[in-house]
């Protein structure tokens, strides 16, 4: 995977310290939760936000009035900024004095982990020009649609697999977890099988939301054209790519959020290897 190697090595391209949990960890004070879940929710919303935020510039690219240089990342509407004044309002009303003791980044570092969250989406999508990808004006219409609904779809995967975290942290917090092992554990979990249904799921007739969007869109689309990231001309392979990468790149995200190093190798979890 490109974007990110090992959670234990996010923390130095991040510019992060990780928070150890103190010699005594105890229960985190009902305070202390409310810092905590109030910021993932907020970050969850931000997520959420700059996903849509890329989506909308497939579009407006598609329709030539703006370029991928700029428009991603240029926050056009100001639903981005908002989100993220969202998140520093959180954190100003919850978590000051009140910090958690394990497993809590702050507001920086949710901020810091949507954007290069996004970033390294798109990259995944779209490979390291996105220019070349996604040229103002689509002069093919059919291949534009093609990109704008497999990236929705992608995104929404992703949406969905931070959301499962935040309540998952939300219940372990509350059902008295007392150092980060409960935080770690929630990454990537899945006990109602939501995150499968959108990003990983092929089994009985049904199929994901990231599969679903590559066969009905993407027909006769040049795949490895649309999506130079993967550089796949096969469909399943380019949503094995798609799919795993992202949740790699889910784990390098939280880890950065929560200012953990992981016990776990977020990097084998797009190919099962830890490499590059």
């Amino acid at each position: 995977m490109k974007p990110h190697v090992v959670a234990t090595a996010l923390i130095a391209p991040f510019a992060l310290v990780a928070v150890a949990a103190p010699a005594l960890a105890q229960v985190q004070s009902a305070d202390q939760q409310a810092c905590a879940t109030g910021i993932e929710k907020s970050f969850a919303k931000l997520v959420k936000t700059t996903g849509k935020d890329a989506g909308a510039c497939l579009k407006t690219i598609a329709k030539a009035q703006a370029s991928a240089a700029f428009c991603f990342g240029k926050d056009l509407k100001g639903k981005v900024a908002k989100s993220q004044a969202a998140v520093e309002s959180s954190y100003a009303l919850a978590c000051v004095g009140n910090r958690p003791d394990f497993g809590f980044g702050g507001a920086g570092a949710a901020l810091s982990a949507a954007q290069s969250t996004d970033d390294a989406i798109l990259e995944t999508l779209f490979g390291d020009d996105l220019g070349a990808a996604l040229p103002v004006g689509s002069p093919d219409a059919v291949l534009a649609k093609c990109q704008q609904s497999v990236t929705k779809a992608l995104f929404k995967c992703h949406d969905t697999r931070v959301k499962s975290y935040t309540k998952c942290n939300r219940s372990a917090l509350a059902s008295g977890a007392n150092d980060d092992t409960g935080t770690i554990s929630c990454i990537g979990d899945d006990p109602k099988g939501k995150i499968a249904k959108i990003c990983n799921l092929n089994a009985g007739g049904k199929v994901d939301k990231v599969r679903k969007a590559i066969s009905s869109r993407c027909g006769g689309v040049d795949l490895q054209a649309a999506f130079p990231g993967c550089n796949t001309a096969d469909a399943e392979a380019l949503h094995a790519c798609l799919s795993s990468t992202e949740a790699c790149i889910a784990c390098n995200t939280l880890a950065e959020l929560t200012a953990t190093e992981l016990a776990t190798d977020c990097d084998a979890l797009d190919n099962g290897a830890a490499d590059d």
